[in-house]
């Protein structure tokens, strides 16, 4: 008597193939994860660098307003206008420089 081979007597036949192949199956579905994972944090980013660019752009627009009114406002007229209250008046004369003689 000779001895037969075993057959594979389950009624799917190729169940063994697919548990051999199942470390791979899992890999691919973790690598799949890491991808949908890194499209979603990619997404935040782009969101919070368009959030923040048009923050910046509208800081800069304050910052060129105050900087227009600051230099408006102290232009020698402007400046004449505020302290005629306090009834002070601007020099008609230049003011005089004073020179420190050095000894020998």
């Amino acid at each position: 008597m000779s001895k037969k081979p075993k057959q594979n007597k389950s009624k799917l036949k190729g169940t063994w193939m697919m548990f051999r192949n199942l470390p791979y199956v899992y890999f691919l579905c973790a690598i799949g994860l890491v991808y949908i994972a890194n499209a979603h944090y990619a997404e935040k980013k782009m969101r919070k660098i368009q959030r923040l660019t048009k923050e910046v752009e509208e800081l800069r627009w304050q910052y060129n307003s105050l900087k227009s009114d600051y230099l408006y406002q102290s232009t020698e007229s402007q400046i004449q206008q505020k302290v005629t209250s306090l009834e002070l008046s601007d020099r008609n004369n230049a003011p005089k420089a004073i020179e420190k003689k050095q000894r020998r």
